[in-house]
């Protein structure tokens, strides 16, 4: 919603993730939120997160890290994870409408 709700003309602020608002949370979907944070994404980090990064605490250190990494195998993995956690959200969305609070 970041980059979206900008499109939209809807401020920063209130550019809300879909999946946290239907709890009542009321995060920011950013990239940061989308990598790091998001409950949606749970299983898919588990799955697709090198070991390393599943046992550190969401940061920006962490975020830069796996962001600017040149290993192949990070890579890889990053790019798994963003192609099936987009998958995910999309289906999210299209199987459940919210209504923003």
């Amino acid at each position: 919603m970041v980059e979206k709700g900008r499109h939209q003309n809807i401020d920063r602020q209130f550019r809300y993730c879909p999946s946290c608002l239907c709890n009542r949370d009321f995060y920011i979907e950013d990239e940061f939120h989308m990598l790091l944070v998001c409950t949606l994404y749970d299983e898919l980090k588990t799955q697709c997160f090198l070991q390393t990064w599943l046992h550190c605490e969401p940061n920006m250190e962490l975020f830069y890290t796996i962001l600017s990494s040149d290993d192949d195998l990070s890579i890889f993995a990053l790019a798994n994870y963003l192609y099936r956690a987009f998958e995910s959200r999309n289906t999210f969305i299209k199987n459940y409408a919210y209504i923003p609070v």
